[in-house]
């Protein structure tokens, strides 16, 4: 399926062989194309404003063969509830909730592509950075990259998603769970109708499959 950008405030991108470019509705056909190919395993990836990278996982079926330890991929166009014979539909895509689901079928889903980082990248401290309107839960008092913090008096700081950052650590479950679904309120990111939420176990499933 067509990664869905449209309505989202993602921008999708595709890289050159030096560096990201953004595509839009002057880019070229030629570059449109570089944006994925399913077949050589070239994925769509897409930037929010800030930067952060995400990546489009497409809906798929799929098939393990044991004894050869190869896991058999095969997408689906649409939203098609009906696998081909020996093949899983992902429940990552599909409808049920106690499976990882949803509440409708689903054509893929965005993935960020790096783990959660600070924002000033490799520095030392937090900086001058855009703090959430979300305090920590957990008390504690704690050294991290910003120093030492106490938790209750706390904001905590919108992650960024990119390649060469600290680690988004010293977090509880709940306290993540809480931040990620601010993702989608946050001015940085400038998305738009989507549903950011921690990553459940059935799409990291489909992303470790894929």
């Amino acid at each position: 399926n067509t990664p869905k950008v449209e309505g989202t405030g993602l921008i999708p991108v595709y890289h050159n062989g030096t560096g990201w470019k953004d595509l839009t509705s002057t880019s070229t056909k030629a570059e449109w194309n570089s944006w994925f190919n399913y077949d050589t395993q070239k994925w769509a990836n897409a930037r929010t404003k800030d930067g952060s990278m995400w990546v489009w996982i497409p809906r798929y079926e799929y098939k393990i063969d044991r004894t050869a330890k190869i896991i058999d991929v095969r997408f689906i166009e649409g939203t098609s509830t009906t696998a081909t014979s020996g093949y899983i539909l992902h429940p990552a895509f599909s409808t049920d909730i106690g499976m990882g689901g949803w509440d409708s079928n689903i054509a893929g889903f965005w993935v960020a592509k790096y783990p959660a980082g600070w924002q000033n990248g490799q520095g030392t401290s937090l900086g001058n950075v855009e703090m959430s309107n979300i305090s920590y839960q957990t008390s504690a008092t704690i050294e991290t990259y910003a120093g030492t913090i106490t938790n209750e008096t706390t904001k905590m700081s919108y992650p960024v998603f990119k390649a060469n950052t600290y680690a988004y650590n010293y977090i509880s479950v709940g306290d993540a769970y809480t931040l990620s679904q601010d993702i989608k309120n946050a001015s940085r990111y400038g998305l738009r109708n989507v549903d950011s939420h921690l990553e459940k176990n059935s799409e990291w499933g489909a992303v470790a499959y894929l």
